[in-house]
Parts: C-alpha cells; structure tokens; sequence
C-alpha cells in the first residue's frame, strides 16, 4: 500500500475550500485505515466503527478550516480527530462492548521492510519499532489498538502494571531518542503515552494540562499521532460499508445548502475590533487544544483531586541482574524516598549495599545516593537526596565491602545486584 504520492496537508487544505473530490479523494485514501482501527478498538463491532469513520469524515468538513500547517502533522490531526470519536463511541457502549471483549494479546505483524512503496517515514517508524524488545513491542503496539487501560491491559499480559510501565517507557523513550521531530524530554514522553491511550483520569488530565501550559506540545502530539497510525498497518484490513459514503455525501449536500440559505454578508471586522482574518487565526491555533479539553470533559476526565504530599508519585521496582526477579521496591512521595527489600536479601559479613542513580538525561553519569548496612527498610527524606528524581532515571544497587570512608568513589563498585526505572504514577 502506498502512501509516497497523497498529500493530507494539502488535501485538508482542499476540503475547507470546498474543492469539488477533496473529500472523496481523502475518503479513498483513508477510510480504510481509518476503518480497521476502529474496528479493532471497540471490539469488532462493525456497525460501531462504521458509525466512527462516518462522524470522523463529517467533522473533517466542518473543521477543516481550523487546521494550518503551523499547528504540526495534517495525518496526525486526522487521526486526532478519529481517536475523540472512537474514544466518545466507546463511552456511550462501554457496557455493550465490554460485555463480548475477549481477552487477547495481538500480535504485531511483521511488515515488508523492502517494499518500494512504502512512505519512508514509515520504513524508518518500523526499523526502529522492530529494534525494541519483544516485550516493548507488545506494549506498546496492544496498548495503541485496544481500549484498554494500562491496568487492565497489564492483567491481560498476567504481568504487575509496574512492570507494563515499564516496557511502554522504555519503548517510548528509545524511539523518541531516534524519531524524528520528537526530543527525549519527559514532557514529549508524557504527550507520546497520552496518544498512545490507556492512562486513567487523573493522568489524562496532567497530559492535557501540560498542552495547555505549553502549547508548542500540541505539534509533538500531532506528530506521536502521525508515527503511531502506522501501527494499523500491522492489522487487518477493513472498509467501511458503502453506505458509509454515501451518508457523508448526503451531509456534504445538506450542508451547502444550509450555507447557502443563512450565509451572512462577509465582514471585514469583528465586534472586538479585530480583523476577522486576525480572530480566525487565533482560533486556528487555539481551536484543537480546546477541542481535546471539550473531549476530556465528555469523557469524564477532568477531576479535582488535589495533591498530597505524602501521597508516592514514583515507583521502581528493581529486578536480579541475573534472573530478573524483582528484588527491591523503590517507592517517591513528596516528602520521603523509601527503599525496602521484596526478596529475602542476605547482606555478608563486612559488606554492605550502596543505592547508585543515574539520570535518564545523563547517561553514565551515576550519582551515589545511599549505603546500607542492614536490609532493613529505609526511609530518606526528600531533602536530604543530593539530587532530584525524576521519572525514568534509573537506581541500581551493588554490593561492595564496607568501607568506614564516608565519601564515595566516583563510580559504581563491586557487585551489581539489582536495577530499575523510575515509573510515574498518579500525582
């Protein structure tokens, strides 16, 4: 299937003059695609998913003049707008569908690498996908075309959501580290695991409240939503019923001709005192941010929850170096850093543990936190840390020889026991 010859920019800009088969042209293109994954994640109900393409379709025409180019990725707007939809269908038949769901890993597909017709920027998406572990590849592939929440996602996979944290992060940040137009920055991770689907309330609202203090993060959205619809190609393909068409054409019509009885004169200035040309600007830009938040508030997302300072923002679980059994739970609040063991740890005689950081965004770079002499559980407080913690920096513990020196070597020593990666939770 190619994709190298369709311009979507241009066919968005097409549709909001009303070209006569911008639509059409961009209903050939995608429906298909579009089709699939709504079919996939409301659970093989055709009917829902048609009904999911068709809205999709009929809103591309009435909001096609809110896109500029500025805004970032024409497909991952279109995409954009398909994710709101299913995501609404979904909620209005959560009961229904959640009443035949089954429980089911889907397997990626392996795609043609070598195929001359492939878009380039999917040959590269996929080169990537392919480098990372199986585990993250599941991940993150299962979590894009299901409905799922983590949690229940992580039930599925029989695995502690910690560890399904895990994978996915460690998936995303080693694509955004290649990808292009992405930056390793939590804030893109954080946009990047929203897009990808399965957060819950509360961490729904953080993402779409960090678009909101920074609405550059609206281009790196649309941009996570251009690389991950090439994961429908990994599906099944399906089209929509041919009615589907038909019903966007009748929409089409009805709404010309409703233009055509009520529209106004064109003015050259609005009430504000402000250029038309000027306010439409505006709304251009500002349009999808506030789009995403209306969805949000018909989801049920936004909540008023407020912050507790004891409450643990971070987790780390840290795994044997040998076997991979987590031997050491790392739990942030606020206030207090506590590490504990959840395996029986034998500490020798004239040894102890010392607890080593490395921040995510300074590789090698190992920061000594705490030496041990007991596995009793232990508590620090936050203040008393020589660094910040933060989401996906990793903690490795080593055992070494005690030392009655207080001051640490300038890198890990002895032997490595246990490592892990600080996962966010709720705030």
């Amino acid at each position: 299937m190619s994709y190298n010859a369709f311009n979507y920019e241009q066919s968005i800009l097409s549709i909001a003059k009303h070209k006569r088969g911008a639509l059409d042209e961009l209903y050939q293109q995608e429906s298909g695609k579009m089709m699939s994954l709504a079919y996939a994640r409301l659970q093989q109900d055709r009917s829902l998913a048609n009904k999911a393409v068709e809205l999709t379709f009929k809103t591309i025409y009435t909001q096609a003049d809110r896109y500029t180019p500025d805004l970032g990725s024409a497909i991952g707007w279109i995409y954009s707008l398909l994710d709101f939809r299913i995501q609404k269908i979904y909620q209005e038949n959560e009961s229904e569908i959640l009443s035949r769901a089954e429980v089911k890993i889907h397997q990626p597909e392996k795609i043609d690498l070598n195929d001359d017709s492939m878009e380039e920027n999917a040959r590269h998406f996929f080169e990537l996908f392919y480098q990372l572990s199986e585990k993250e590849q599941l991940t993150l592939f299962n979590m894009y075309i299901t409905p799922k929440q983590q949690v229940d996602l992580a039930t599925d996979f029989n695995t502690a959501i910690a560890y399904l944290r895990q994978d996915l992060h460690q998936g995303l940040g080693k694509l955004s580290a290649q990808l292009e137009h992405i930056k390793n920055k939590p804030q893109q991770i954080k946009i990047s695991e929203y897009v990808l689907g399965g957060l819950n309330h509360n961490q729904s609202k953080e993402a779409l409240e960090l678009i909101n203090e920074e609405p550059h993060l609206l281009e790196t959205l649309l941009t996570w939503q251009a690389y991950f619809q090439y994961f429908i190609l990994l599906l099944p393909q399906y089209k929509p019923n041919s009615f589907v068409i038909d019903q966007i054409k009748d929409y089409v019509k009805e709404s010309k001709q409703s233009e055509t009885q009520e529209s106004p004169a064109s003015e050259t200035q609005s009430s504000t005192g402000y250029s038309t040309t000027f306010m439409q600007k505006i709304k251009q830009y500002w349009y999808y941010i506030v789009m995403v938040l209306l969805a949000c508030l018909c989801l049920g997302l936004l909540m008023t929850e407020s912050y507790r300072t004891n409450q643990v923002k971070m987790i780390a679980y840290l795994d044997d170096i040998q076997d991979q059994r987590p031997l050491w739970l790392v739990k942030l609040s606020h206030q207090t850093l506590t590490l504990e063991t959840i395996q029986d740890a034998i500490l020798p005689d004239d040894s102890e543990f010392v607890v080593w950081l490395e921040p995510a965004d300074t590789k090698s770079a190992y920061i000594p936190i705490k030496r041990l002499s007991s596995t009793d559980k232990i508590y620090i407080d936050v203040e008393d840390l020589p660094t910040e913690f933060k989401a996906w920096d990793k903690i490795a513990v080593f055992l070494t020889a005690a030392s009655a020196d207080d001051r640490f070597p300038m890198r890990p020593e002895g032997t490595p026991l246990c490592q892990g990666y600080l996962l966010p939770l709720n705030p």
